[in-house]
C-alpha cells in the first residue's frame, strides 16, 4: 500500500517510515527518504548484474570464493553501505513522492535512506546514499539505484563511489596491491582509492571510486564488501561515517563521525 508524500525542490522525498510494529509515519519535510517494511519481491538472477554463478548460487554470491559473506554463521549478514549520488540524479534516484525509491525497496528488499538535501560528502555536492539488509538485498538495491542515475545521459558513464573506513582498505589492496589487482582483472572494473591527503584531516573514511560498466561496478562492489566483511571491523565502523552540512564546510568542519 502506497503513502503519498511530497517532496522537496531538488526531489527529496517526504513519504513513510516504519516504527518497531510495522506502522507507517510521516516524515518532516526537508529530511532523507526513508522507508521499510516492504513486501517479499522476487530476487533478479544473479545473471542479471553480471554475477558468475552455479545452479545453487544466490544473488551475490561470488565464484569462485570458498564461501560468501551470507553463509557465515548460517544465515545471511546485514550489510551496510554508503556511496555517493549526485545532487542531480537525486530526484532520479527518489521519484515524485517517493514512487521510484519505494519501488526498488520493494523489489530487492532492502532500505534505503538518502542523506537531507543540506548533507553531503565532504568536499563535494553529492548527497550520501545508505542501503541495508542482506548481501543479495543490498546488491539488488544498488544495482537499481545506478540503473537510475545511468538513465540520464550525463551520467551514462558514472563512476561509483563508496564509502570505506580507512581501517578497511588495506583489505582492497592487500600486499603489495595484489588484491585490488585481483579484483580489477577479475571484474573488469577500475578501482582507486582516495588518499589520505584528500580527506579531511583526521578523517577515518575514504572514497573508492570504481569504474566501467554497470556489470563491472556491481561484481567490483560484491567482491569488495566481502572483502571488508571477512577481514575487518567494516560493519560496525561503517556506521559510524555521517555526512557535513554543506553551509558548515567553509568553517573549518570535517567530515562527521558518529557520537
Amino acid at each position: 500500500k502506497k503513502t503519498p508524500g511530497g517532496g522537496d525542490r531538488d526531489g527529496t522525498a517526504t513519504g513513510p517510515r516504519r516504527d518497531r510494529d510495522g506502522r507507517a509515519e510521516a516524515m518532516d519535510g526537508g529530511l532523507g527518504y526513508d522507508m521499510t517494511g516492504a513486501p517479499p519481491a522476487t530476487h533478479v538472477a544473479a545473471a542479471s548484474i553480471g554475477l558468475k554463478r552455479k545452479d545453487d548460487l544466490e544473488f551475490g554470491q561470488i565464484e569462485p570464493k570458498r564461501q560468501s559473506v551470507q553463509d557465515y554463521q548460517g544465515e545471511e549478514m546485514e550489510v551496510t553501505m554508503k556511496c555517493l549520488v549526485p545532487p542531480t540524479m537525486v530526484g532520479a534516484v527518489i521519484g515524485k513522492g517517493g514512487e521510484h525509491i519505494s519501488e526498488i525497496m520493494q523489489q530487492s528488499e532492502g532500505r534505503i535512506v538518502m542523506s537531507r538535501i543540506d548533507e553531503v560528502f565532504h568536499g563535494t555536492k553529492d548527497r550520501v546514499c545508505t542501503i541495508m539488509g542482506g548481501m543479495k538485498n543490498v546488491l539488488h538495491a544498488l544495482h537499481l539505484v545506478l540503473s537510475k542515475i545511468r538513465s540520464s545521459d550525463q551520467f551514462s558513464s558514472h563512476q561509483l563511489n563508496l564509502i570505506l573506513p580507512s581501517s578497511s582498505c588495506g583489505a582492497v589492496i592487500g600486499k603489495g596491491g595484489s588484491t585490488i589487482k585481483s579484483i580489477m582483472e577479475e571484474t573488469g572494473a577500475n578501482i582507486k582509492i582516495s588518499s589520505h591527503d584528500a580527506m579531511p584531516m583526521g578523517s577515518p573514511f575514504r572514497l573508492v571510486t570504481i569504474s566501467g560498466s554497470l556489470e563491472q561496478q556491481m561484481n567490483c562492489v560484491a567482491q569488495t564488501l566481502q572483502k571488508v566483511m571477512e577481514a575487518t571491523e567494516y560493519s560496525k565502523n561503517i556506521r559510524n561515517f555521517v555526512p557535513v552540512n554543506k553551509n558548515m564546510m567553509g568553517m573549518g568542519m570535517g567530515m562527521g563521525m558518529g557520537m
